[in-house]
């Protein structure tokens, strides 16, 4: 049986297998993070893998480097603050977006990372096994984005529905609590 409450309503639905019931479970998990909170899943047995590894890395889904500056500006933080994101267009693609300290002031680049066995910039020889070793790395050496010296410093994750500058096709008060019960309704 699985339930899913939402404030004060509640529906039940029983399943003939786990498996089935799974698989409801992820449907509607996939329909909140669409609708509602793109970094959101109920379990982590639904959740689909490249979200956990994405969310272990501090990256933002597939958001526009508009999104991202936007972003950074609100952060606070000042030169070296950075987040990752995927690319909307191309799923091997990545960018680290960083404020960076110019002469003129604050300005944002962007820094391309490509995933094939590792992530790596191009025309650089040093490959990563994550986003986070890499981003970690650059944290102590310098990266050279339109000819501007940076060290990255302080990472802005991405954060779960209460962020306030996360995009929002509608809001509702919290999400739903979904339960999933292995045991059978005997008929009465």
């Amino acid at each position: 049986m699985v339930t899913i409450t939402l404030e004060d309503r509640r529906l039940e639905a029983d399943f003939q297998s786990l498996q089935e019931a799974l698989s409801f479970v992820s449907l509607v998990d996939g329909y909140f993070r669409l609708s509602t909170d793109s970094s959101h899943y109920f379990c982590q047995s639904v959740a689909p893998p490249s979200l956990l590894a994405a969310l272990q890395s501090h990256c933002h889904g597939p958001v526009t480097s508009e999104f991202a500056v936007n972003k950074l500006r609100k952060s606070g933080f000042k030169g070296g603050t950075f987040l990752i994101r995927q690319s909307p267009k191309s799923y091997d693609h990545f960018f680290l977006t960083v404020c960076v300290q110019t002469p003129l002031g604050l300005d944002y680049k962007d820094c391309l990372v490509v995933k094939k066995e590792h992530f790596h910039l191009p025309g650089v020889q040093k490959a990563f096994s994550s986003l986070k070793e890499l981003s970690s790395f650059y944290q102590h050496h310098t990266l050279l984005l339109a000819g501007v010296p940076v060290r990255l410093a302080r990472c802005c994750p991405p954060r779960h529905k209460g962020d306030p500058d996360a995009p929002r096709r509608r809001a509702p008060r919290g999400p739903p609590t979904v339960t999933v019960s292995t045991q059978q309704n005997s008929p009465t």
